[in-house]
């Protein structure tokens, strides 16, 4: 038997003598935008950053993502021009849906694993945010995006019942939201777990263990560093372009343009968020994501099935749900 071993560099000339690349494209997404939505967007980021100023609010970012067996890896080994192929077995298992909420204020993140994204299961959700708070009775301020499922009257009437009020950000805004990229950490951290394990063929059951684990390795701190920072240079940029494009006793000339009125109330307000979170910036970089080596992280957590929903609306259509008595 021959031991030999290779170095790195001897391996990379190899490899580029032989046309193998290793890398990863790059995208840059621009979204067409007319002056209406301009205007939305920084009215709902004035309202955040005064919320944040304030600094008396429960703000809780939500949100939704899909994961699913045709995940795979950003970057592989492969010849230049050829695309790399993928055996997908038959039974491939069915998608599970992830409703996410992170807030600096809530003792740990909260994950929920679901099949599809309803009103019934935004709900199970609800309940579940206020089980956290339950010691509590401040309302819960809920940033989300427009789903229809979180718009039904039934929703809204839950929310209104448990004390937590519903802020829609403007469509096609993911900026605003906070919990964004850390779908993008943990999808990277999913595949990796996956990938570990080495398994031909991938059972449900299976696949959401591993997806499990994969929630359960975002820290309390995480979290809260997420809701914090993930989404404070996009607001900071908005508000300081605003003001420049709003000076003092200016508001008349700023109509024709898609700019909020600013009073001078809320100005002083927005000049409080600017600074404070320079100087939180000055110390402390943008976190789009929680550590790299999640898989390191081993924490126990609350049970993603249900434990019950006496006070949610039945719904006869829930079968979709994976949170069902079988799993329980």
């Amino acid at each position: 038997m021959f031991h030999v071993v290779i170095g790195v560099q001897t391996l990379q000339d190899f490899y580029r003598k032989h046309g193998v690349k290793y890398g990863v494209s790059s995208y840059q997404y621009v979204q067409v935008m007319n002056e209406n939505s301009f205007h939305q967007v920084r009215t709902f980021a004035v309202k955040l950053a005064k919320m944040i100023a304030e600094g008396d609010f429960k703000m809780v970012y939500f949100d939704e993502a899909s994961f699913n067996l045709w995940m795979r890896h950003r970057k592989t080994w492969g010849l230049q021009g050829r695309p790399v192929k993928m055996l997908l077995n038959k039974i491939r298992g069915k998608g599970v849906t992830v409703f996410g909420a992170v807030g600096s204020l809530m003792p740990k993140p909260l994950f929920i694993m679901e099949r599809t994204t309803n009103s019934h299961n935004f709900m199970r959700f609800l309940r579940r945010l206020r089980k956290l708070f339950e010691q509590e009775d401040r309302t819960i301020h809920l940033i989300l995006d427009n789903h229809r499922g979180h718009h039904t009257l039934e929703a809204k009437a839950y929310a209104v019942k448990k004390k937590i009020a519903l802020h829609f950000m403007p469509p096609y805004s993911p900026e605003l939201n906070a919990i964004e990229p850390l779908w993008s950490v943990l999808k990277r951290d999913f595949k990796s777990r996956m990938l570990e394990h080495r398994v031909d063929r991938v059972e449900e059951p299976f696949f959401r263990q591993i997806l499990w684990e994969t929630l359960q390795a975002i820290t309390p701190e995480q979290g809260q560093h997420a809701a914090r920072f993930n989404n404070r240079k996009f607001l900071l940029r908005c508000i300081e372009e605003l003001l420049e494009k709003q000076p003092p006793h200016s508001v008349e000339e700023s109509k024709s343009e898609a700019v909020p009125e600013i009073g001078e109330e809320d100005r002083r307000l927005l000049q409080s968020f600017i600074s404070a979170s320079a100087n939180e910036l000055q110390h402390i970089s943008d976190v789009e994501s929680p550590e790299d080596d999640l898989s390191s992280i081993e924490r126990g957590r609350e049970s993603p099935f249900s434990s019950g929903d006496d006070d949610i609306p039945p719904n006869d259509n829930n079968n979709n749900s994976i949170l069902n008595s079988e799993n329980a």
